[in-house]
């Protein structure tokens, strides 16, 4: 039985291209080289199609192998959730009815764990976040110092107290979301994260009084008189100084 040579194809070639020559060549596989002659590894078709239109599953993948690819939620108890570090943002905050902040660079649980604890966690670790609901109207002006505010916020956003399930020093593998009663655990505390858009507050004039001074830039009538330099006039009768 006759095979085929080997297909070999730089690092550096697009995944458009790799497909276009996998049709022309007829071939499946393809062992990839880096400039140096050096293998890197083998690519297939299936990792191919599955870069440009996500991840293909059929009747030979097992529960486990999806489930390692794709993520799950698993509901423990009422408000208690035990989440796989590689499941997407999308698929939390829809499971947990929650909003992500805007702009958040990561895609997976794990990069939203690692951002909230500023490093990767180890198994056992735990942290406070405080995350936004799905159904929160937002506000232009709120005074922080309102107690009505406070209770108003507390009714908007939702404390998540996170445990870190497995992990170790370079991914975590699986989180659980403890969901926490807002009023048994103050916004204010130390050791919370908070995750939430800030809200707009209401300047004062006494606000804008100290950004000036903080900028170093105050008014001409509210500086004192020691703060002021005298100018002296040009006398043409005054012979001037040498």
């Amino acid at each position: 039985m006759a095979h085929k040579p080997a297909y070999f194809v730089p690092d550096s070639m697009s995944v458009w291209n790799l497909l276009r020559e996998f049709r022309i060549r007829k071939v499946h596989m393809a062992v990839v080289l880096n400039e140096y002659g050096g293998t890197v590894g083998i690519v297939t078709l299936e990792d191919v199609v599955e870069e440009i239109v996500g991840e293909i599953f059929d009747e030979n993948d097992s529960k486990e192998e999806i489930q390692k690819k794709t993520g799950y939620v698993v509901m423990r108890a009422e408000g208690i959730y035990d989440v796989d570090a590689n499941t997407s943002i999308d698929q939390l905050s829809e499971d947990l009815n929650i909003k992500m902040p805007e702009g958040h660079q990561y895609e997976t649980v794990s990069g939203f764990v690692c951002e909230a604890f500023g490093y990767i966690p180890r198994s056992g670790e735990t942290i406070k976040v405080v995350l936004e609901r799905e159904n929160r109207e937002d506000h232009d002006d709120y005074n922080n110092g309102s107690e009505s505010d406070r209770q108003e916020e507390n009714e908007k956003t939702q404390i998540f107290k996170l445990e870190i399930l497995a992990g170790d020093a370079r991914k975590v593998s699986a989180v659980r979301f403890e969901r926490i009663n807002n009023e048994e655990s103050s916004l204010e505390t130390n050791g919370v994260a908070r995750l939430v858009p800030k809200f707009k507050k209401r300047k004062h004039s006494s606000d804008d009084e100290l950004d000036r001074r903080e900028g170093n830039e105050v008014p001409f009538h509210e500086m004192a008189n020691d703060d002021i330099m005298p100018v002296q006039e040009d006398n043409p009768d005054q012979p001037s100084k040498q």
